[in-house]
């Protein structure tokens, strides 16, 4: 008798094929070989040629264990019902802290930016990145204010900016532009004492040369 080549191949389609009805997720698929086809091939050649008492056990014995698979596996209990899994782990306690440390620096932002954590947060991002910036731009803007109010102040005495910021260090005085400024505006008095201060410097600085 001739070798075949045995092949066999698994195929898997859930009970309910071809059939209208939904089946659940629990159902078993159901599972079979093709090996009992070439089973009863060769059932069909040994009738033409009977095969030796060795081959019929070894035959027989074939099929007994595909039985058995396909009973096997007709019988199992779906591995995906009823079982104990464990849960997934989701660090759900440290991410909503996460989100609702968020949240807590958009409050007071308009429309979703400050109740939705996805725009929340572009939005924090965004305001820290702004505030970075700003803070640097803040220091320029204020320095200019304060020049513009010392420029005022002391052209309204009969002085430029410019002489007055040379009368003051020829004076020794070290005030800065914040104090100044904040003296122009909340006590001229005192202020137009330090703009005599540094006229009389000046007047000063410049009796050497003339005598040279």
């Amino acid at each position: 008798m001739a070798s075949e080549p045995m092949h066999a191949f698994d195929f898997t389609m859930p009970a309910t094929y071809g059939q209208t009805e939904k089946f659940s997720a629990c159902e078993k698929p159901l599972s079979f070989s093709t090996s009992h086809l070439f089973f009863r091939s060769r059932q069909t050649i040994g009738s033409i040629f009977p095969p030796g008492p060795a081959q019929r056990d070894q035959i027989s014995g074939r099929g007994r264990e595909d039985r058995q698979f396909n009973n096997s596996s007709l019988n199992e209990e779906p591995s995906n019902c009823g079982s104990k899994q464990m849960p997934r782990a989701t660090n759900a306690p440290a991410s909503r802290e996460r989100r609702k440390r968020v949240l807590k620096k958009a409050k007071g932002y308009r429309g979703r930016r400050s109740k939705l954590f996805r725009y929340a947060k572009d939005a924090t991002m965004k305001g820290q990145y702004w505030a970075y910036r700003d803070r640097k731009t803040r220091k320029r803007t204020f320095r200019y204010l304060w020049i513009q109010r010392l420029n005022a102040a002391a052209r309204a005495n009969g002085m430029t900016y410019s002489r007055f910021a040379e009368g003051l260090k020829a004076a020794g005085i070290g005030l800065d532009r914040k104090i100044l400024s904040d003296l122009a505006v909340t006590d001229e008095a005192a202020f137009k004492s330090i703009v005599d201060q540094a006229k009389s410097a000046l007047a000063d600085k410049s009796k050497p040369r003339k005598a040279a």
